[in-house]
């Protein structure tokens, strides 16, 4: 998912705020994102716009620019070399 530059992921915000304002909540079934597509947290695959999948089963996730990104390691590298921390409450992404 892209974000504005200088944007904050925050994993106590109920709410995360795309560039464009649109709002993903992690209590909605479906969560909008800023394509339009519909990211549903009760599936275990979820569909991102360009076709590619997202299992929440699977250690490695891959994202729609072939990064991978595993749950298991501490520092997940972005594929602009950017690491985003699960320890870290607020993840700030590059853009």
């Amino acid at each position: 998912m892209r974000l504005c530059k200088g944007s904050t992921i925050s994993s106590i915000n109920v709410a995360v705020r795309l560039c464009n304002g649109s709002t993903i909540s992690s209590r909605n079934v479906a969560m909008r994102l800023y394509i339009g597509s519909a990211i549903s947290s009760r599936n275990v695959a979820m569909r991102l716009y360009n076709g590619r999948t997202i299992s929440r089963r699977n250690v490695a996730m891959r994202l729609y620019i072939g990064s991978a990104i595993s749950s298991r390691n501490l520092a997940m590298r972005q594929y602009n070399g950017s690491t985003i921390s699960s320890r870290n409450v607020a993840m700030r992404l590059y853009n």
